[in-house]
């Protein structure tokens, strides 16, 4: 298995209506100390949420952050196939943008997780070219600062 500073880790967050928590979930996921890209997926949001994400999407971190947006709400399965299919890691998980069901964890889980053969996502599907791991709440992306 390769080094865990060698595999990069893509994060597919699916989002409809969040704006009272994307700006907020998006900041934890990227403050995680791995290698990673974080590709959100808004689904046709009305709330505001569009506007944030293109202001999130707009300034730094850079590469680690891409911003995806459906032209109508098309639901939750064609968000993740877009997510997936822009994914350029060896590895991908689904974080949920919703804070609300989520707890408290620390990013060394995660590493602990990815550095092994196991793994503590609530679901996972493997392909020859790489494994997706579906962590939606209790994830080790939730972290509270």
């Amino acid at each position: 298995m390769a080094q865990l500073d060698q595999i990069l880790l893509s994060v597919v967050m699916p989002v409809f209506n969040e704006r009272a928590t994307v700006a907020e979930i998006v900041r934890r996921v990227l403050a995680v100390p791995l290698r990673k890209e974080l590709i959100v997926v808004d689904d046709g949001s009305t709330d505001g949420t569009r506007e944030t994400l293109r202001e999130a999407g707009s300034a730094p971190p850079g590469p680690e952050l891409r911003v995806l947006f459906q032209p109508v709400n098309r639901g939750k399965g064609a968000v993740l196939r877009a997510g997936i299919k822009a994914a350029r890691g060896d590895y991908v998980v689904i974080q949920d943008a919703d804070l609300g069901t989520t707890r408290a964890s620390t990013s060394v889980s995660c590493s602990r997780a990815w550095s092994t053969t196991r793994t503590s996502s609530m679901g996972r599907a493997s392909s020859a070219a790489r494994s997706v791991a579906c962590c939606s709440s209790g994830t080790p992306w939730a972290t509270s600062s």
